[in-house]
């Protein structure tokens, strides 16, 4: 029962930290958070931090409360970054057959309007397959303004799966608590906020270098199969 309720209080800190986030919201043009943003933001993840610690490597449902903590991010502005706005605003490029390499994001169209200030006059500095996941995800949304950023989690989405899945296989090859690893490396709040509130795309490449980790060490592959998938997914 105690236990439940730190999942409880963690449900609570990220629906505080995402509905401080809308209601703090500066629209479409980038501006400064309000000062109270920053001291509810800073307890609410406190709050979260607590909430993980207290249940513990040896909490059982560590996937669950991971879904349950990450549900009111995927529907929530993008937190801490907008970063997402800008993987719209190549999307919509893509989407069009604009170069992003030759075209600055701040151009993008409405989506541009939502790119971060420092990104604005700048092109774009991912490689071509993240382009055509963003082209991907803008068509899927219609270049929806809001829609599109949001949609960009289902990556990092995709990338929990990847490491639901890997990490433990990792763990029991090395000798390590399967729940340890769940605790420390997918309900970790810094994984979740960052990855999911956040909408990052290293969340999909790190998943996949977990993965050809695993891949590369499967000693039952006789070695080089091993290394060959490693590399494909690397």
């Amino acid at each position: 029962m105690r236990n439940w309720l730190w999942v409880t209080i963690g449900l609570s800190a990220v629906l505080l930290v995402a509905g401080a986030a809308y209601l703090d919201a500066p629209g479409l043009l980038e501006g400064p958070a309000s000062w109270w943003r920053v001291g509810v933001s800073f307890t609410g993840h406190a709050m979260l931090l607590l909430a993980w610690w207290q249940l513990g490597p040896r909490w059982h449902r560590p996937l669950a409360t991971a879904a349950l903590w990450s549900l009111p991010m995927l529907v929530a502005l993008p937190l801490h970054s907008r970063d997402a706005y800008a993987y719209a605003a190549t999307g919509w490029q893509v989407a069009r057959r604009i170069n992003p390499y030759e075209n600055a994001l701040g151009e993008a169209g409405q989506a541009g309007l939502l790119v971060g200030t420092h990104w604005h006059t700048t092109t774009s500095v991912y490689p071509s397959l993240q382009l055509d996941l963003f082209g991907l995800v803008s068509r899927l949304t219609d270049g929806d303004v809001l829609a599109t950023p949001m949609a960009m989690r289902a990556q990092s989405v995709l990338a929990l799966v990847i490491l639901s899945w890997v990490l433990p296989r990792l763990a029991r090859r090395f000798g390590v608590d399967e729940q340890l690893a769940l605790w420390a490396g997918v309900l970790n709040p810094v994984i979740l906020v960052q990855w999911i509130g956040g909408a990052h795309n290293d969340a999909l490449m790190v998943a996949l270098g977990v993965a050809a980790f695993l891949a590369v060490t499967d000693l039952g592959w006789r070695g080089w199969r091993g290394l060959v998938v490693a590399g494909l997914l690397l």
